[in-house]
């Protein structure tokens, strides 16, 4: 008896420094990633955004619409106004290539610490700070924020932190500034907004008004200037953008490999029924009634959804699904991770002129050679898995749950 008392008495004491371990995880992840950022040039995008940098100096934050670039300016409204920031920065002297890819390392400790949150509510400690310890040390986050250089894990974290907001906090005023803020990053989040608003409805009218509030608050200041303003070109840039021409990602790549070549092109131009599949995809998680936490599998559903059917990619778009793949489903997100890392360490050191992750310095993108369009397609395969397990187990414990209250 005393010894069953001591273990677990022991045992205890070992859970309670699990938090500061996926803390230890998490600033030692952000320690190398600053490494990353400060010592490499990065991608081709950071060359991108130094010319955005340019653009936003000579024409403002709203004027950048519409003018030409070696690359699009397909960014919503914050991206402007973030730039100028960046534009003071240099003028203190401060490396743009470091300063373009802090955003994202600071938000990787973020979402890091609420995936934790939010999975020990459902599992234990230890399988909890092992999902956030290898989110955060995932070589896809760890390329993605400390190197390649773009906004993507900055809004999964404001979408991630809106919910968290919402749902844990009861503070859907700040929840609705986080997720307007997340939309107006990239458009990505727009699949979680009828999610959320739909868990706000359910906690309130009150509620409900207040996370719209947030959101109204966000678009008013940030959004109105460019509509107003600048309505034909950020409709062309930002709303009417169809990604890039390389798009090997999943059923478009699919279906080219298959010989139908302009399969990609013709479901580009349609995505925007991707978007309306994978907002409404979440409410299944609803109808099952997941007991304490559906609500969490819902918003995995949402940006796993996203990524898992959109035609358009870039590298980076990795990063979408990879915290939301483990609040779907732990077991599978560990098979996502895994692939997915495979397919970046691999694609960034071709990039990077064939050399190993300690020798990167600058990586230009180009297509996928044979190997990695067979890593790209286990990656989505397992994707794939995270999804149907989410879309399953709720059934599954719903199913037990009844079995259970009948005998």
């Amino acid at each position: 008896m005393l010894s069953t008392v001591a273990h677990a008495r022991a045992r205890s004491v070992s859970d309670a420094r699990i938090p500061l371990l996926v803390l230890f995880a998490a600033v030692t992840a952000t320690a190398a990633k600053f490494y990353l950022a400060a010592t490499t040039l990065g991608t081709n995008d950071i060359i991108y955004w130094t010319q955005f940098a340019a653009g936003v100096e000579a024409f403002g934050p709203i004027g950048i619409y519409g003018n030409v670039f070696e690359a699009p300016y397909n960014h919503p409204p914050l991206a402007g106004w973030w730039l100028l920031l960046l534009n003071a920065g240099q003028d203190l002297g401060l490396s743009f290539a470091l300063l373009i890819r802090i955003p994202a390392i600071v938000a990787d400790v973020l979402t890091c610490w609420l995936v934790f949150r939010l999975l020990s509510e459902r599992t234990s400690l230890r399988v909890a700070g092992a999902a956030a310890a290898g989110l955060v040390w995932s070589p896809v986050l760890v390329v993605v924020s400390g190197f390649h250089g773009n906004t993507d894990p900055v809004f999964v974290a404001l979408t991630i932190s809106s919910f968290y907001l919402l749902t844990r906090k009861d503070r859907p005023l700040l929840a609705g500034l986080c997720l307007g803020l997340a939309v107006s990053i990239k458009l990505v989040p727009l699949v979680a907004i009828p999610f959320l608003l739909f868990l706000a409805l359910r906690r309130g009218p009150m509620v409900l008004l207040r996370f719209a509030l947030g959101g109204t608050i966000v678009l008013a200041v940030l959004w109105v200037p460019v509509v107003v303003k600048a309505w034909p070109e950020f409709y062309a840039a930002v709303l009417g953008y169809r990604g890039i021409p390389v798009r090997e990602w999943g059923i478009a790549e699919f279906l080219q490999q298959a010989g139908y070549l302009e399969a990609d092109v013709w479901l580009a131009e349609r995505g925007s029924w991707v978007v309306v599949i994978a907002a409404l995809v979440p409410f299944a998680a609803w109808l099952h009634r997941r007991s304490a936490h559906w609500d969490v599998v819902g918003l995995g559903l949402a940006l796993v959804s996203m990524l898992l059917l959109t035609p358009a990619f870039g590298m980076q778009y990795l990063s979408w699904a990879l915290a939301a793949a483990y609040l779907l489903s732990i077991r599978m997100a560990w098979f996502y991770n895994i692939a997915a890392s495979l397919l970046v360490l691999s694609v960034y050191s071709m990039w990077s002129g064939g050399g190993p992750p300690w020798r990167w310095e600058q990586a230009w993108g180009m297509p996928f050679t044979i190997g990695q369009l067979m890593l790209m397609a286990a990656t989505w395969t397992c994707l794939l898995l995270v999804w149907i397990d989410g879309l399953v187990a709720p059934a599954r414990v719903s199913t037990d749950t009844t079995r259970k209250k009948t005998t």
